[in-house]
């Protein structure tokens, strides 16, 4: 991470970006790291901006060593978006809990047996 840091505080210098001005005294890109044993999966990773020009996007992606990802972005299966999420949003979702419910449904299990089996499908939906 220290090498991540350095890289991120060179580059500034060089291309002329800062911090934001909240942002300066803290120098947090290390520390999160070190304290949470947290690091970032570049292989898994990918930037987004806002309000910047196709050309610093992809030179900051180069910089970070991370690519410029575009919208809509699935994640686990569900659309990222700003909107509300719709019925279609949720549609692969929505499936698979299905298809997790109706591999059991033609066996015989009891009542109590089948509470189990929706609370599994539903609490393991939420960890997915």
């Amino acid at each position: 991470m220290e090498a991540f840091n350095s890289l991120l505080l060179m580059n500034m210098r060089k291309y002329g970006y800062d911090f934001h001005p909240s942002c300066d005294k803290l120098k947090l890109t290390h520390e999160f790291g070190d304290k949470a044993g947290l690091y970032p999966n570049l292989d898994k990773s990918l930037c987004f901006f806002s309000g910047v020009s196709n050309e610093t996007e992809i030179r900051l992606g180069r910089i970070l060593s991370i690519p410029v990802g575009t919208f809509p972005v699935k994640y686990l299966g569900v659309s990222l978006t700003t909107a509300v999420l719709t019925t279609s949003d949720c549609r692969f979702f929505m499936d698979k809990v299905k298809n997790s419910i109706d591999v059991w449904s033609h066996k015989n299990i009891s009542f109590a047996g089948r509470v189990v089996l929706i609370n599994s499908v539903l609490f393991g939906a939420f960890n997915y």
